[in-house]
């Protein structure tokens, strides 16, 4: 076995087949399936067929990534699934509309390590429409998208010794669904190019075998991208989110800004840059349940965690190429960091009691200088 076995990160543990167990196997066939397994779990395949008529552009692929699969050119690659995704892009109207359908149908357990009815299913639906209008217009998109994931597992219901009811089992069936609008448009404005956008996006998700863990989330993101006749470029953003979490019994608000620009100094030489990054995130959750006491010795029953934190980074920069394969960049940033984050809790006895306040003010100041040759 010494020269057919190699014990290192890659590989799973031997395979535990029926036959391989079986006393009276023979060497050849052990080896046989041993090395056969080890390839089958180590190897990964990917395969697609295009077609592009009458405006449609269809693709239909195949992809299976083995359980012990290492890619050393992707490392976060996922492993042991197994599945096909069939799309098509139709455009209309001089390319003018473009419709977009897909389908994704994937599993787990490749390699068949693990029970049939914990395999895990995934699918996914998702389509969209573009609408490319004329230049004085805002192009609209509108994007959908139904992922779910599932398993044939159910739950195991047994009666302890002591009467009580308890459940095994590990069932799987959730529902994620997201809605994207967006509009852009590019305009000219004091002799400099603008491209703006706003997009709104809405997602919520569902768990079949656990109703309290519904969650949600809409965000809201503006976005402006400007270039000037004298070297300048400026970014500037606006995003708001609501995520919700526990039916809404966590309720989490962030606010984010963002703006940066770009100048050229000795033109294809010097570039100096600048920005501010600013977050604000506010919320917390309803009353949950609590330790028998609070801090200050009172007989607390709820509690509730609330949210409350700001922080601002600003930034200062430097591109330099001295030459064609030279570069040198110098950046500086600076943090405020704030949270005042605290926890309530409510008493039979007492009124609401403010206390466990984590007030935190923090000041980071962080400087990079770095070279870069290109061959």
């Amino acid at each position: 076995m010494k020269d057919i076995i190699i014990v290192n990160q890659y590989f799973d543990p031997l395979p535990t087949d029926g036959e391989i167990l079986e006393d009276n196997v023979s060497s050849s066939t052990l080896a046989s399936k041993v090395i056969g397994e080890l390839i089958k779990s180590s190897l990964a395949h990917e395969s697609s067929f295009g077609l592009n008529y009458f405006g449609n552009d269809v693709k239909l692929a195949f992809k299976t990534v083995g359980r012990s699969f290492k890619s050393l050119g992707s490392p976060g690659v996922q492993t042991d699934t197994r599945g096909i995704s069939i799309s098509d892009r139709l455009r209309l109207f001089n390319n003018k509309i473009y419709l977009n359908l897909a389908y994704d149908s994937f599993q787990d357990n490749v390699n068949n390590r693990k029970p049939e009815d914990e395999t895990l299913h995934r699918n996914t639906i998702s389509g969209g429409v573009s609408y490319y209008t004329p230049d004085y217009l805002p192009n609209i998109s509108f994007n959908t998208r139904q992922y779910g994931r599932e398993n044939s597992a159910g739950y195991t219901y047994v009666t302890l010794p002591d009467g009580s009811q308890d459940s095994t089992g590990n069932p799987v069936g959730d529902q994620t669904a997201t809605n994207t609008i967006s509009l852009d448009q590019a305009f000219s404005f004091f002799g400099a190019k603008h491209n703006t956008g706003l997009s709104y996006n809405i997602s919520a998700s569902e768990d079949d075998y656990n109703p309290g863990a519904q969650s949600g989330m809409t965000s809201l993101s503006l976005r402006m991208a400007s270039k000037y006749e004298w070297n300048l470029e400026t970014n500037i953003s606006y995003s708001s989110t609501v995520q919700t979490s526990l039916n809404k019994a966590n309720e989490l608000n962030y606010n984010k800004f963002s703006a940066s620009s770009r100048y050229m100094l000795l033109p294809s030489k010097l570039w100096l840059s600048g920005g501010l990054n600013l977050t604000m995130a506010s919320g917390g959750n309803d009353q949950v349940n609590a330790a028998p006491t609070d801090p200050a010795g009172n007989d607390a029953t709820v509690r509730s965690a609330n949210v409350d934190y700001s922080r601002a980074q600003l930034r200062v920069g430097s591109v330099y190429r001295p030459a064609k394969n030279h570069k040198l960049k110098l950046s500086a940033y600076k943090v405020f960091h704030e949270d005042e984050g605290y926890t309530e809790f409510w008493s039979a006895r007492q009124a609401k009691n403010k206390d466990g306040t984590n007030f935190i003010k923090q000041d980071d100041f962080v400087t990079k200088l770095g070279y870069t040759y290109k061959f």
